[in-house]
């Protein structure tokens, strides 16, 4: 109940004056709210720019990917373009070369095409099995290789001829092993070389079905 603030007489609840004594009376303030917060920009804000280092993070190491993919594509395979296919013969003879003095059998494969390789790994675990068998050693052909490369520069292959037919190749090479002081020839030798793509590889089986096996200067 509401009184007058004049006469005290008791005053209606809303009405604007007294009954008594007509003396204005004060209309009920509404409550204070509490004031809306502002909404800080901070947060998005930081969002935003964590997604943006985020984003040239990525862009940046995709960028830098994709340069050194094609780096090592044009200063190896695509180096070969500027190259005659007689100088990527005897480059890919002379890794073969260094790969028998190095003692280094995996090198010794990645020379070959993968037809001849397979034939190589037949061919070495025959002689391996045989070579366990006959000394009852866990010691293999493939481990002699290796031990061949502590004995230095003991392999020579000279290029006497290059008779290149399409993506096929004859090399006539002529093979020197030094052992002890004392240099022997096994004679001159046919090599068949293959192309893949870019590169010459030592190989060719499909091409040499039907023809007379050549004289490989491994075996």
């Amino acid at each position: 109940m509401a009184f007058c603030s004049r006469c005290g007489s008791p005053v209606t609840p809303g009405a604007a004056f007294c009954a008594s004594c007509g003396t204005p009376q004060m209309a009920p303030q509404p409550a204070p709210q509490p004031a809306p917060q502002p909404v800080s920009a901070q947060a998005p804000v930081q969002a935003v720019k964590k997604l943006s280092s985020l984003a040239k993070f990525l862009i940046t190491a995709g960028i830098l990917l994709t340069v050194i993919a094609v780096a090592v594509f044009v200063f190896t395979d695509l180096g070969n373009l500027f190259k005659s296919d007689e100088d990527l013969i005897r480059e890919r003879i002379q890794a073969y070369e260094d790969a028998c003095n190095d003692g280094d059998y995996d090198a010794m494969l990645a020379c070959m095409d993968e037809e001849t390789q397979a034939m190589m790994e037949m061919t070495m675990g025959f002689m391996d099995g045989m070579f366990s068998e006959g000394t009852g050693l866990d010691f293999g052909m493939s481990d002699m290789f290796g031990m061949a490369g502590a004995m230095g520069d003991y392999c020579q292959i000279e290029i006497r001829d290059i008779d290149i037919d399409g993506d096929y190749a004859t090399v006539t090479v002529e093979m020197y092993a030094t052992m002890f002081g004392q240099t022997q020839s096994s004679g001159e030798a046919e090599l068949p070389m293959v192309k893949d793509g870019l590169n010459w590889y030592i190989g060719g089986t499909e091409h040499m079905i039907g023809q007379e096996m050549p004289d490989f200067p491994w075996g």
